[in-house]
């Protein structure tokens, strides 16, 4: 009996945690400030998740910027952690998109197929505001 409830307690605990990381990609980043372009580079993205949220972790050059969204409701809320991870100084984000070629701000509606609109993370105080496609 002792066998059988440790074999069930540790196939529960292998059946209840989920987390996944993706290959780190090569993108293009583009770092805004006032609404300007300041910089366009290649960049590495690195995706991941788990249980009740995802990240994204953008790395230009040395620096490296971490999002995490949380997706244990609908508000799937998204912040930042200022790097090295300080988890008590999150910032809340803005998620939007901007026109490829214009850099303007583009709603999300009027995204077309062959837009390949930049998608974008900005803290609310304006100080991160990243582009990547």
């Amino acid at each position: 009996m002792k066998k059988f409830v440790l074999v069930s307690l540790l196939a529960m605990m292998n059946t209840t945690a989920f987390a996944w990381v993706n290959p780190d990609q090569k993108t293009t980043c583009y770092t805004f400030k006032n609404n300007k372009l300041q910089n366009k580079s290649t960049c590495v993205m690195r995706t991941g998740g788990g249980a009740g949220g995802m990240y994204l972790i953008l790395k230009v050059g040395k620096k490296s910027y971490h999002f995490e969204t949380e997706t244990l409701t609908e508000a799937m809320k998204t912040v930042y952690y200022p790097i090295p991870n300080n988890f008590d100084k999150t910032k809340d984000v803005i998620e939007y998109y901007r026109h490829p070629k214009t850099y303007k701000i583009v709603e999300e509606y009027q995204i077309g197929k062959n837009t390949n609109a930049l998608f974008c993370q900005k803290t609310k105080d304006g100080k991160v505001d990243i582009c990547y496609k």
